[in-house]
């Protein structure tokens, strides 16, 4: 199974204190500050985030 066939629809998981969906437009600037921390990135092996243009592929 390809990963295309696998998610057609992004499924939307909940529990009681998380619901994991789909990233939005209305969620942009707030992966931005995610994308813009140094403290939250030095733990992962990406580049800091310095406009919006480079977070819009999580959309």
């Amino acid at each position: 199974m390809n990963r295309s066939s696998a998610f057609n629809k992004f499924p939307q998981l909940e529990t009681e204190n998380l619901i994991l969906r789909e990233t939005q437009t209305s969620d942009i600037s707030a992966i931005l500050e995610i994308l813009t921390d140094e403290d939250v990135l030095k733990y992962h092996n990406v580049e800091i985030a310095t406009n919006i243009k480079q977070i819009e592929f999580f959309n």
